[in-house]
């Protein structure tokens, strides 16, 4: 068996991209090595990948991630050129400890070329680990690239994408909200709302107490101050949406009480938000990101009240660890279809009739 691998070369193993042949190859690597390891999946993970590098970095990211989420990864790439589909394989095995076999999963990489590309959704589908649930992985703008995503969507149970990588992205979530508002299946999971999960559990966490919960209805104002780090503006309007959804704000309120802000500066470059205030007529609540320290601060403020500040250690979050994060959710994302919808009222330049 081929050694736990750090990537999968383009080319290895590479036959063409039949089911049933592929199926054989990967009985036969199992059967070869069945005293030694051991296969383990929970469930499938289809992964669109960007570019042949783009193709190479999930590699990595799939075996990083199956140490703790087993599963059948099929990673998918299509280019340009002569019609051609091809298959690659391998194997990323992980220790057990206690002296058990490692555990080890199985990734087939698809490339396909020219007319080809039509034909990834029904070989994906012929590949598929039956009666487990599938993930589809887009790793670029799927609203860019309709007739693929629209092969592939009935295969998913759960769709993760990053619009933290989508060039504009900002200009597209009215796109992005009409495309959740009018689908049922799958659930939607946006990485860049995940890396809002500290903000937004600060700010529930300000106003556990009945005296500032209180406040709520009284909010006026939120203004937000964001880096310039890839998806910031975007993660801004997001909780600005989010914020909104849970006051019970119509699209005309939002616009009317939510500025964000951009603070430039090398040293919020590559940060995301920076800091939010929430202001109602009588109290005011500030949360801080100090990306130094790593710690993040919420003070509340309500007249004739004291309170302490709070404050939470973070450590910043990789791609791995999102998408580790998603795959341990498992319940719809309501919260985020809300705050999508109202953050779309936000979007400065709109992409109009996509």
């Amino acid at each position: 068996m081929n050694p736990p691998l750090d990537t999968l070369p383009r080319g290895a193993e590479l036959m063409p991209a039949d089911a049933a042949r592929i199926e054989r190859r990967l009985r036969a690597l199992w059967q070869q090595d069945s005293e030694t390891v051991s296969r383990a999946c929970l469930f499938n993970l289809v992964v669109w990948c960007a570019s042949a590098e783009d193709h190479d970095r999930a590699t990595v990211l799939i075996r990083e991630l199956t140490g703790r989420h087993p599963c059948r990864a099929i990673t998918l790439l299509a280019e340009p050129g002569e019609p051609s589909l091809t298959a690659a394989l391998g194997i990323h095995c992980h220790p057990a400890g206690g002296g058990r076999k490692p555990v080890c999963c199985e990734q087939i990489s698809l490339h396909a070329t020219g007319a080809a590309t039509d034909q990834l959704a029904s070989t994906v589908l012929s590949l598929l680990e039956g009666d487990l649930p599938t993930v589809l992985w887009w790793r670029e703008n799927f609203l860019e690239q309709p007739a693929p995503f629209e092969r592939l969507r009935p295969v998913a149970d759960r769709f993760v994408f990053d619009t933290a990588t989508w060039p504009n992205a900002d200009c597209w979530l009215p796109v992005l909200a009409a495309e959740i508002t009018q689908t049922t299946r799958p659930v939607y999971a946006d990485l860049n709302w995940a890396r809002l999960t500290l903000w937004r559990k600060l700010t529930a966490d300000s106003f556990d107490d009945p005296t500032f919960r209180a406040a709520l209805p009284r909010i006026r104002r939120v203004t937000i101050t964001r880096g310039g780090g890839a998806g910031a503006l975007l993660r801004a309007m997001l909780y600005a949406g989010w914020v909104a959804a849970q006051l019970g704000w119509s699209p005309r309120q939002v616009l009317d009480r939510v500025l964000i802000r951009e603070r430039r500066g090398e040293d919020v470059a590559a940060v995301g938000l920076e800091s939010v205030e929430l202001v109602a007529e009588d109290a005011v609540v500030r949360l801080h990101k100090d990306f130094a320290g790593h710690v993040a601060t919420a003070t509340a403020t309500l007249a004739d009240v004291c309170s302490l500040p709070r404050k939470q250690a973070f450590a910043p979050l990789t791609e791995a660890a999102l998408l580790s994060e998603e795959l341990d959710h498992i319940v719809p994302h309501t919260a985020y279809e809300r705050a999508v919808a109202l953050a779309a009222v936000l979007a400065p330049n709109p992409i109009a009739n996509h």
